[in-house]
């Protein structure tokens, strides 16, 4: 599995590419790295990867997903350091990937908590259809792969024995301990 970030909603194709060492499982602890950095979460849509595809055209891009979920992004609360974006996005359990629903969640408009605070967004699948199409001309999909929107929010600083929360239209997505 690769988790594919799309970094800005910028014209131009900006992405990062997480191992999956960098995903700790919705209901797992998340323990803070020991840096001694504030940090905080970045709230992502993110849609699973159903079939293998290389080139998929727009009008077909529908079928190569079928699952979305909330996922966080763990980074420092002052931003990533220049020249140290790749560590960032390479560190061991720095995202949190919610439980996947069904696509039709993104169908019509919906809603998204994170932290108790509520964001509506407007249907998303014709824009999710238009990156995997941008998305596939320059790399192969694979079944598991996840692609993360750019983020729609930013949590305040995490603090060590509290508990983050995500919901998609009300159903849970992500129950995190922060440890």
């Amino acid at each position: 599995m690769k988790i594919i970030n799309l970094r800005s909603n910028h014209p131009v194709l900006d992405i990062e590419i997480h191992p999956d060492s960098t995903v700790v499982m919705s209901g797992r602890p998340l323990f803070l790295p020991e840096d001694g950095k504030e940090m905080i979460a970045e709230g992502h849509i993110a849609v699973r990867i159903s079939r293998l595809g290389k080139n998929i055209s727009e009008k077909f891009a529908s079928r190569y997903y079928d699952a979305v979920t909330v996922m966080l992004r763990i980074i420092p609360a002052d931003g990533v350091p220049e020249g140290m974006e790749g560590v960032y996005s390479a560190m061991d359990a720095s995202s949190v990937m919610g439980v996947w629903h069904e696509c039709e969640l993104i169908a019509a408009p919906f809603k998204v908590t994170l932290d108790g605070k509520c964001f509506e967004f407007a249907p998303l699948s014709k824009d999710i259809d238009a990156l995997i199409h941008e998305i596939s001309r320059y790399m192969t999909l694979k079944i598991g792969d996840v692609l993360m929107l750019p983020p729609f929010a930013k949590t305040s600083p995490l603090k060590a024995s509290t508990h983050l929360t995500s919901s998609l239209n009300e159903v849970e997505a992500i129950d995190v301990k922060i440890v």
